[in-house]
């Protein structure tokens, strides 16, 4: 029998919208396809005429949406820890202004203002913005911007779950300033019985409102750069106090040098912390592996603990091992 509904002629030209459910996922997307003929409701990968690299749906094509994804959420992340520095800097400025040092578009722009206005940092007003009345925007500043990749993000937050993952209730712990050693203090949080004395004055703002941790801040100079607390009254509150375990991120961790940092008079401070614990666990990502910094910290015998994202060479790895350091690589094995 002859159909009675009209042919339809090839939809040339047009497009078409199909569900795509990814593997493992509950979510679904959109995907907006060229329909041609003799391929209506037929998604690009399964076309007679072949692929054009990995269907919508695939394994690999995910990861890569999901890298690009993270991309994109780190570059965002960048451009408003500057817009808050700015705005810690100048305390105003104009929207026009802003859109031309930071080099975007009026749309991405208000995108972030409205972001940073949700979170409490910054009031919009008519062509301006200006730092929130109560806002405190060191919490944000506290790490500078992570790389574009997000990878470097990425490994201090996996050494740092690591390193919490070290420490028990009731503990007292040392915690120097630093940007891995505050991936350590945002592992902690929620933890219960926990006493935290630290030189980092972003760290003691991140577990200050922690019921669980008690927190003690040394006190001192501050590096506005780092956060860094440093001086006479920084060291004068560490020399009165001792520590069942002191962690501490530095700048070079090597087998001729041992541990080493950028700052001398942080290094006074984290000497101290040494000196005044009973265990040592060293924090630091592959980039300071193999690296020696301006200062000479201590020798790698006074380290019990290394916590790092990557196996260290194999002339490092020897060097810990003669020196007793036992040796943790995040997400990896001991």
């Amino acid at each position: 029998m002859e159909s009675l509904r009209p042919s339809m002629p090839p939809c040339l030209g047009l497009r078409r919208t199909i569900a795509l459910r990814s593997p493992g996922e509950e979510s679904m997307w959109l995907a907006t396809t060229p329909c041609s003929a003799g391929n209506e409701g037929l998604p690009p990968h399964s076309r007679s005429e072949g692929n054009e690299g990995p269907p919508p749906h695939s394994p690999a094509r995910w990861g890569r949406m999901r890298k690009e994804d993270a991309m994109s959420r780190t570059r965002t992340r960048s451009r408003q820890d500057r817009i808050v520095q700015i705005l810690v800097e100048r305390g105003r400025t104009t929207v026009r202004d802003l859109a031309a040092e930071l080099a975007v578009s009026g749309w991405t722009l208000r995108r972030d203002l409205a972001e940073l206005e949700e979170r409490q940092l910054i009031v919009r007003h008519h062509g301006a913005v200006s730092l929130a009345s109560g806002a405190r925007p060191e919490l944000l500043l506290a790490m500078p911007p992570a790389p574009a990749g997000g990878s470097e993000l990425d490994a201090l937050q996996r050494i740092g779950r690591a390193a919490a993952d070290l420490l028990a209730s009731g503990e007292r712990v040392a915690l120097g300033a630093g940007r891995t050693t505050t991936q350590v203090a945002r592992a902690l949080r929620g933890r219960r019985s926990l006493t935290v004395v630290t030189n980092g004055l972003n760290i003691a703002l991140e577990l200050a409102a922690d019921q669980g941790i008690e927190v003690l801040c040394t006190g001192g100079a501050v590096d506005g750069r780092f956060f860094t607390l440093t001086g006479p009254m920084t060291e004068r509150a560490l020399r009165s106090h001792y520590f069942d375990v002191a962690v501490i991120g530095v700048s070079g961790v090597s087998a001729e040098a041992g541990l080493t940092v950028n700052s001398p008079r942080n290094a006074v401070a984290l000497e101290l912390m040494i000196d005044h614990a009973l265990r040592v666990v060293v924090v630091a990502d592959h980039s300071k592996l193999g690296r020696i910094g301006f200062a000479r910290l201590a020798p790698l015998d006074a380290v019990d603990t290394l916590v790092t994202d990557e196996r260290p060479p194999d002339e490092l790895c020897d060097a810990l091992r003669d020196s007793g350091v036992e040796l943790v690589v995040a997400g990896g094995l001991r």
